[in-house]
């Protein structure tokens, strides 16, 4: 009975509640950043696999048939 009356004070206590939304804009703002890393990394590997082809065009050109 004791534990439970420490675990309602602990879930009606406002710092409990600052630290909850605290966590959560936390979680929000890291699940944000690594959406956008993931966005950027598939960019840059777009833009290489596009340099690769180009430069592959340009060797089977150059080499005589």
């Amino acid at each position: 009975m004791v534990m439970l009356r420490i675990g309602l004070g602990i879930l009606r206590s406002r710092t409990f509640h600052k630290l909850v939304i605290t966590a959560v804009l936390a979680l929000a703002a890291l699940a944000g950043l690594g959406r956008e890393n993931q966005a950027r990394t598939a960019t840059r590997v777009a833009a290489w696999d596009k340099a690769q082809k180009l430069r592959r065009q340009g060797t089977a050109k150059a080499r005589p048939a």
